[in-house]
């Protein structure tokens, strides 16, 4: 740049904020000495700025601060980071003077590349966007120097005067719908104005009286949504009785059409028409669930027409009669329903074309997979969409099927429904194939009919065999050989198909060595009124007592890991049949409510548990048993009987369940103590087979291992807790002297054996044992019930 001679002197210009070059000459030609060059300028800055004039200001500023980030050597486009003490810098106090003033100005300049357009290649605004947003909250405060004297004033604060009194009338939705009323409703907000700027001088210098201004919000809606009054006969229009007619039922959706944006999740319509949207209550039934409209055609096909309740020949019979208007949707056999026309009212009866596919032994889950075997052609995919449709919730992340009202929806008959969705829901609890899945709604009658039929006297006939084996087909893998058994995984199941197992005696082959045997405790088989008990016992409506919630929870304990988000604890994908046949116990670990001490399950102590589940509060209110629910939802886990997986101690740790301890005041415990839960192990499962020198040599000893800790009662001395001639017959302890191998095995016999004895008898020795073990009794951090596998056993 070529520097200037010495007649010459740079000027600032105000209005057109750019330096400019007078000469000495220029200024005596005209008779204008430099002190009243100095003077005319200083007055001219002191002349009241108009918005053109501030704005030119503020472009000024930030055109300093560029040029400040080049000499910096700070490029556009650059990395830029907010420095940590940049509140500071650039607060109020510290650009009330020069130096402060220029300091915050000089750390701001690096942020210039914000301000460049998002399409400019030296633009950072989207790139950085958050460090953008930080300097920019800040920043701002630079704007405030209205006079130009290079710091903020106090007095130069901008002064927004008290809203009008009237301001929250003059501005409803209503008056706004003609002109007259939307002028006045602007005239009155006007002198708050600046408090919906962008840059938020008003706002932070006059908070209080911005807030009086908060009606003229509504100014700045872009659209507004109007909709006219409802029909007067509108909840006769849509009274569930007259769905089943199209005529009738496109009545009512047209009524309810003006006023669609009710419904929808952006409430803004709500907000705007509160009382009209209100008026079209009676619509909900159009978009409503089992839970939410229960008498509604769609609710009723969705709940007795799923394969859960077509298992009997009553059911399927309500369903077809419950279907018999629509029926025409799916086979064409009447224009008067033709679904081109009437393609709303069809679909509520979408799951009605089920029917179509079932034979008669009405398989419905094979119905299901029939109805989805060819998805390739637009009415392959439109007939398994149909089938599909009671199974939305079991694939929709944003639904639950419990809360929907589909308290009997077996989400594993619908797992070939995965197909019609792009983003199942976690594999961890999503459906997966059952194999042996099987209607459980009444297994009495299957176990009368499999030993009615399956008789050696029969089956040495052709038709006889041919009869059981009809019942028997799908769930022969119960009784396969290696890994083809489905025993571990389906046991309750493979309980009521236990007569099949005469299919296969005639062809077993004792060549190959028996399958391991089953370890898993998680679910042990339980009798078939079991299940029946389960839909009374864990009714939504009965869980808000500790008498209700504890019938529930004592169903339920062993089965929590059904529900788990933790995917290493989820145990759905393991017992698919199970976990679905409890599927109404996931309520239990629902919470009711949000927290009510604290959405941050870190800042929850146990103080603060033992407080919200204080007996008393609890039992004096069902406000109080709610609160405790709610806050104890994620926890009932660490209750459940230990060594399943169900029992979530070792996934959330020690401390963090005995923080919850108080939650088990929201079970009623009786007078004797729970009872550790001890599996029933299948006696079947011989020592020899797995301890065996030939067995051990090609599949290892884990197998052996794991039968002989299982039966380690046979090593008690002295009778007391023996099972060779209690529990079981002698046949479950033979060859106990395989596991005589292991000393681990025999130490913990050995001690437990001499706890048993305690019992009856005590001696210096029950003393030591006790001692070993007196951390279990401990309270808090000390104790280790749970850590301390080995002592948790029957003392």
């Amino acid at each position: 740049m070529p520097r200037k001679s010495a007649n010459e002197s740079a000027r600032y210009d105000p209005v057109t904020m750019s330096s400019t070059t007078i000469n000495d000459q220029d200024t005596q030609e005209s008779g204008i000495t430099d002190e009243e060059s100095d003077r005319l300028v200083r007055d001219d800055v002191r002349q009241p700025r108009t918005d053109t004039d501030r704005m030119r200001i503020v472009i000024g500023v930030l055109s300093v601060c560029a040029m400040v980030g080049i000499i910096l050597g700070i490029s556009l486009g650059g990395r830029i980071e907010p420095p940590d003490d940049l509140l500071v810098t650039c607060s109020p106090n510290a650009v009330s003077t020069k130096e402060g003033f220029s300091k915050c100005k000089l750390v701001c300049a690096q942020a210039e590349c914000c301000n460049v357009p998002k399409d400019h290649p030296e633009s950072c605004a989207t790139e950085q966007a958050d460090a953008c947003e930080a300097f920019d909250s800040v920043c701002t405060i630079l704007s405030f120097d209205y006079d130009g004297d290079g710091k903020v004033d106090v007095l130069e604060h901008v002064h927004v005067p008290p809203a009008d009194l009237l301001i929250n009338e003059l501005c409803q939705w209503d008056r706004l719908q003609t002109e007259e009323g939307y002028k006045v409703c602007e005239a009155a907000c006007k002198p708050g104005n600046c408090c919906s700027d962008d840059i938020d001088t008003c706002t932070v210098t006059n908070p209080d009286a911005c807030k009086e201004y908060a009606a003229c919000q509504i100014l700045h809606v872009q659209h507004i949504m109007t909709i006219p009054p409802a029909d007067p006969q509108l909840e006769d229009l849509c009274a569930p009785e007259v769905f089943d007619d199209h005529v009738e039922y496109n009545k009512c959706k047209e009524a309810c059409t003006p006023a669609s944006c009710c419904l929808e999740p952006d409430d803004v319509c709500k907000v705007q028409n509160p009382e009209l949207c209100s008026g079209y209550d009676a619509c909900g039934i159009l978009h409503g669930t089992p839970k939410s409209h229960p008498l509604s055609v769609e609710s009723q096909v969705l709940t007795k027409c799923n394969t859960a309740a077509l298992s009997s020949a009553k059911e399927v019979g309500e369903c077809e009669n419950l279907c018999e208007p629509a029926m025409c949707c799916f086979n064409g056999s009447s224009d008067a329903c033709d679904k081109t026309e009437h393609d709303d009212w069809c679909d509520q009866y979408a799951a009605c074309q089920t029917l179509e596919f079932m034979d008669n032994k009405m398989d419905a889950k094979a119905a299901v997979q029939d109805a989805c075997s060819d998805t390739s052609s637009p009415s392959g995919l439109e007939t398994c969409t149909n089938v599909c449709a009671p199974a939305i919730c079991c694939f929709d992340d944003t639904q639950n099927c419990i809360e929907n009202g589909m308290n009997n929806l077996r989400c594993s008959h619908y797992e070939v429904c995965g197909v019609l969705y792009e983003n199942d829901k976690d594999p961890n609890t999503s459906v997966k194939p059952n194999p042996v899945d099987t209607e459980m709604a009444s297994p009495l009658n299957m176990v009368e009919e499999i030993a009615a039929v399956c008789t050696e006297e029969l089956i040495v006939t052709p038709d006889g065999r041919e009869e059981c084996m009809n019942l028997c087909e799908d769930n022969l893998c119960c009784f396969a050989p290696g890994s083809q058994n489905c025993l571990k995984d389906h046991g309750e199941t493979c309980v009521v198909y236990a007569g099949c197992s005469i299919l296969t005696e005639e062809e077993e082959d004792n060549s190959s060595p028996p399958p391991p045997p089953s370890n898993n405790n998680d679910f042990p088989d339980v009798p078939s009124s079991f299940h029946n008990q389960i839909s009374e016992r864990c009714l939504e409506t009965k869980l808000n007592t500790q008498e209700g919630f504890t019938q529930c929870y004592d169903i339920c304990k062993r089965h929590f890991c059904c529900f788990s988000t933790d995917p290493l604890a989820n145990c759905y994908n393991d017992h698919t049949t199970e976990c679905d046949d409890f599927m109404l116990c996931s309520q239990l670990i629902t919470p009711v409510q949000e927290t009510v001490v604290s959405k941050n399950a870190e800042e929850i102590t146990k103080q603060i548990v033992d407080g919200v589940c204080d007996a008393t509060s609890i039992q004096s209110s069902t406000e109080g048993f709610e609160n405790c629910r709610s806050m104890c939802a994620d926890h009932l886990c660490c209750f459940s009987p230990g060594g399943m997986k169900s029992n979530c101690i070792e996934s959330k740790g020690v401390s963090e369940c005995l923080k919850y301890k108080s939650c088990s005041n929201l079970i009623v415990v009786e007078e004797e103590p729970p009872v550790v839960y001890e599996p029933n192990p299948n006696p079947e499962n011989k020592i020899p087979d797995f301890c065996g020198d030939d067995y051990v040599n090609v599949h290892g000893d884990q197998n052996c291992r794991s039968i002989c800790k299982e039966r380690q009662c046979c090593l008690y001395e002295g009778g007391e807790g023996n099972c060779i001639f209690t529990n079981y017959n002698h046949k479950w302890c033979e060859g106990l002297e395989l596991c005589l191998n292991y000393d681990d095995v025999k130490l913990d016999a050995e001690i437990n054996s001499r706890i048993y004895s305690c019992n009856v008898q005590w001696s210096d020795q029950c003393d030591a044992i006790c001692k070993e073990r007196s951390c279990c009794l401990q309270d808090g951090d000390d104790n280790c019930i749970h850590s301390a596998v080995r002592f948790s056993l029957p003392i």
